[in-house]
């Protein structure tokens, strides 16, 4: 036991004593940064990234499995995967330092490679939006502000280049133009300014519901819902947002999380005609009548035209045997255009002329 802990003592302490090293070689940097020592700093940096180099081609495929990954295979198979800011980090510093030694082709590397290790890196977002802008890619640098913003919505410089490139009207032409495709039901045609809107501007709950509708439209449910998700934690009360996740969670028969969809909608919009028809569908679903009979109360409250809510609200009277009302709602449903009213009337009729005849 005594030679074994030996052992193990003797393997520790290499360790531990290359770690020290590693630390010195970042914070060694990081005093010669501040020092305006850039080759010294660059060469410090260097050490610490060459410790790991070989490291990141399998990191990188590690952080690919577990983005493509399902909820369970991210909780078993890559349950302790996690982001190596570290890593990104020294190549971001790295790149800074090159930028101070006029190396361009090396900071745009370095910049690229501290975003595939950690695609939240909001800092390094802005610093590729610069490079961007220098080769004169307006779009792009707006793509990267838009990142950089959505990462660190604290970060003021971002945010003031953002408003000084007019990114916001860059993004609303793509959005517009993925719109006019959507109108045309041509989804796939539709993404790619799509994606952009959403790239240039991840903070619009509307454009993200508009790519969401795209992905259901080509049944890419998975990413529809994605969509859906960033849209209602953008923003909480938009309507479109919340209404539009719960027909996709309706055509995907998960009722009970489009009935609460359609509820919060409407605590938004109390008085949206389709958000009362669906919200009594996915009641009737899961055999909540009440539910169903109050919204299509609701309704003809609303908008006394409608002739479906009537044909329901007959259908449910004729059950529970409350016939004078569904003979009139039924009669109500016909003349408004419901044609499967006709039955319930004939019905009506037939007894009330076998009454006539006893």
């Amino acid at each position: 036991m005594k030679k074994l802990t030996v052992l193990l003592s003797a393997f520790i302490f290499p360790l531990s004593l290359l770690h020290a090293q590693l630390d010195d070689n970042i914070k060694n940097g990081e005093d010669a940064y501040k020092a305006k020592n850039y080759t010294k700093a660059e060469a410090y940096f260097s050490a610490y990234i060459h410790s790991f180099q070989n490291n990141v081609a399998h990191y990188l495929q590690q952080m690919h499995g577990y983005d493509t990954a399902n909820t369970y295979q991210k909780q078993t198979t890559f349950a302790n995967f996690k982001i190596n800011h570290e890593w990104a980090q020294a190549y971001y510093d790295r790149a800074m330092t090159y930028k101070r030694l006029s190396y361009p082709d090396n900071v745009a590397r370095d910049i690229d490679m501290a975003l595939k290790i950690d695609p939240g890196y909001a800092e390094a977002y802005y610093e590729q939006s610069k490079l961007k802008k220098e080769k004169g890619d307006k779009t792009g640098a707006c793509a990267c502000l838009g990142k950089a913003i959505e990462y660190s919505d604290t970060m003021q410089s971002a945010k003031l280049e953002y408003s000084n490139n007019f990114c916001f009207t860059a993004g609303l032409e793509f959005y517009k133009k993925g719109k006019e495709k959507m109108e045309l039901k041509e989804y796939a045609e539709a993404l790619p300014n799509l994606d952009m809107a959403t790239l240039i501007c991840p903070d619009s709950a509307n454009y993200f519901v508009c790519r969401a509708m795209a992905f259901d439209g080509l049944g890419k449910t998975d990413s529809a819902l994605l969509d859906y998700n960033h849209a209602v934690k953008t923003d909480p009360t938009n309507f479109s947002a919340l209404y539009n996740r719960g027909l996709h969670f309706e055509q995907q028969q998960k009722y009970k999380e489009a009935f609460d969809d359609y509820s919060s909608a409407l605590k938004i919009n109390p008085n949206s005609i389709d958000g009362h028809l669906h919200r009594a569908a996915v009641s009737e679903n899961m055999q909540m009548e009440a539910s169903a009979i109050y919204d299509y109360k609701q309704i003809i409250r609303i908008k006394p035209d409608v002739g479906i809510a009537y044909f329901h609200i007959a259908q449910y009277w004729h059950k529970i045997g409350q016939t004078d009302k569904a003979c009139e709602y039924f009669q109500k449903a016909l003349d408004l255009g419901v044609e499967d009213a006709q039955e319930g009337v004939d019905d009506c009729k037939a007894a009330a002329a076998k009454i006539l005849t006893k």
